[in-house]
């Protein structure tokens, strides 16, 4: 409501009561409308306006299924082995980030002295680039651990895996946790769905960001990245994460419906 007409309403009010009570009832006298600012206020903004994107700093290009991690019980992400056991304890978290994205903190499944993640990105055969920041406690040695994009590539029959290396971007340090942005460029990414993967074979807790796949406007990649056959654990992995979806769909891994 405008202040020009809270001002009517409340002299059509006043004029009311003053109906109503006679010659005893004086109306209040009404300020005079001191305009878009108060003179106290002269010159200071009223609001300020922000630039704040959904997805931190990631584009919203970005192919991935879900790269606010709002799913990690296995649908979208998630650490399950081909028989469906956990293969990491996984915590979203309220933390500074280099680029403002979501986050979340890996731990090994107690017992364990490995961890494996991964989630699901609409790859493409264009030139294409990922990259993600990974984390660990600052000041604590962590054994490196290996991030791949693995699904089938081009004519291939086979899971291959792409890694993803520690790029020229500077380490960040924020409040506690020492971030490394990973990166590749392709010149053509997976066959359809296919899944960014972490292992590591050392109990360390670790952190990740949202990751970010673009295509990148059919610019020629900076360097071709070397496939490689995807490992066990990246297979078991990519088994287990099909299977937790299948299972959350109401269908068995045969394929039959419950």
């Amino acid at each position: 409501m405008s202040r020009t007409t809270s001002l009517r309403l409340a002299l059509v009010a006043c004029t009311t009561l003053a109906a109503a009570c006679g010659d005893n009832f004086t109306c209040p006298a009404v300020p005079a409308d001191a305009g878009p600012t108060d003179a106290g206020d002269a010159g200071t903004p009223l609001r300020r306006l922000a630039r704040r994107g959904l997805f931190g700093a990631a584009p919203v290009q970005n192919r991935f299924f879900d790269p606010r991690f709002g799913q990690v019980d296995g649908f979208a992400w998630g650490g399950f082995n081909a028989w469906g056991e956990p293969t990491a304890v996984v915590t979203r978290m309220q933390l500074p980030t280099p680029g403002g994205q979501p986050a979340v903190r890996l731990t090994p499944v107690e017992g364990s002295s490995s961890l494996a993640f991964g989630g699901g990105v609409k790859s493409t055969n264009v030139p294409l680039e990922v990259s993600i920041w990974v984390g660990h406690l600052e000041g604590v040695a962590v054994e490196a651990p290996v991030v791949a994009l693995v699904g089938l590539y081009g004519e291939s029959v086979s899971f291959s895996s792409v890694d993803l290396l520690p790029d020229d971007t500077a380490p960040v340090t924020l409040e506690g946790v020492t971030w490394q942005r990973y990166s590749v460029s392709l010149a053509g990414g997976p066959v359809a769905w296919s899944n960014l993967e972490l292992t590591s074979g050392g109990p360390d807790t670790l952190f990740l960001t949202s990751p970010v796949l673009v295509p990148t406007g059919g610019l020629a990649p900076r360097w071709f990245a070397a496939r490689r056959p995807a490992t066990p654990a990246e297979r078991d992995l990519y088994q287990g994460l099909a299977r937790t979806v299948r299972d959350r769909l109401g269908r068995r891994p045969g394929g039959s419906p419950r």
